[in-house]
């Protein structure tokens, strides 16, 4: 239950964060294409999520900091890619 509680607040916070800074990085004129690349991306990828989460999770059970590491590299590599395209972005 604390799990449930701790992941939809979790949700709730990051949601209109991601929303705001789509916001921003977009041209006022082109804000309906990156928002619905956004959301396009987003709808297709979560399926996905729970069942690569469930796969690491069931062969990496016993080892949690291989486990971390690898979501760690993970989040790493997506905000390095992020900041390096990040003039792309700006323009």
């Amino acid at each position: 239950m604390i799990n449930i509680i701790i992941l939809t607040v979790g949700e709730n916070v990051i949601s209109p964060a991601s929303n705001s800074i789509i916001g921003k990085i977009a041209p006022p004129d082109r804000r309906g294409e990156y928002y619905g690349g956004y959301s396009l991306m987003n709808n297709f990828l979560s399926p996905f999520s729970p069942l690569l989460y469930e796969a690491m999770l069931s062969y990496l059970f016993g080892e949690p900091v291989f486990l971390w590491a690898i979501i760690g590299t993970g989040c790493l590599v997506l905000a390095l890619s992020i900041l390096a395209t990040r003039k792309v972005w700006m323009r």
